[in-house]
């Protein structure tokens, strides 16, 4: 689902498969379920680059986050992420990046040699992205409580006076 502009009180993500198209179907019903909670979202498919879904995102004001699912096993996601560190030093990329998976897809993953940089998550975390969740439709009450509620200015902002009443 597309849109040009976010409403007060929503949320608006841009999402992608990172990697090849074992996450197709895993893209889509992460799309589908942040819909159904509240997230709007521009979906870039599947097969997707960091490169490709930084630019969009700065095309994107209005969006709050990127959001990658985990299209590939652990060693081919974090290859798809190497640039990350260099994307958000330079200010290419400036908002959070959440990766996540559903449990099936193989893409978050976890040692157990007991070291959190050994696992996929850590190895993640250690480059730059945000959060790492096991289903990225959890993601939209992170993205929901940046937005504020319905009507509500968003962050930094003052609300419009012309809808301010006082009585004198």
């Amino acid at each position: 689902m597309n849109s040009a502009t976010a409403r007060p009180g929503t949320a608006l993500a841009v999402l992608g498969v990172i990697g090849g198209s074992e996450g197709a179907a895993d893209g889509f019903l992460a799309a589908m379920r942040l819909s159904c909670r509240g997230v709007r979202t521009v979906n870039l498919g599947t097969g997707v680059s960091l490169e490709r879904a930084a630019t969009v995102l700065a095309r994107r004001p209005d969006a709050q986050a990127l959001l990658l699912v985990a299209g590939a096993p652990g060693p081919a996601l974090v290859r798809g992420l190497v640039d990350l560190p260099w994307l958000l030093a330079t200010g290419g990329l400036n908002r959070p990046v959440i990766v996540g998976g559903s449990p099936g897809s193989g893409g978050t993953e976890g040692s157990r040699s007991g070291d959190p940089g050994a696992t996929t998550a850590g190895r993640l975390l250690g480059l730059g992205v945000t959060q790492v969740l096991p289903d990225l439709a959890d993601a939209a009450q992170l993205l929901l409580s940046r937005a504020g509620p319905p009507g509500a200015a968003p962050s930094g902002e003052k609300p419009d006076d012309r809808y301010s009443h006082t009585r004198g």
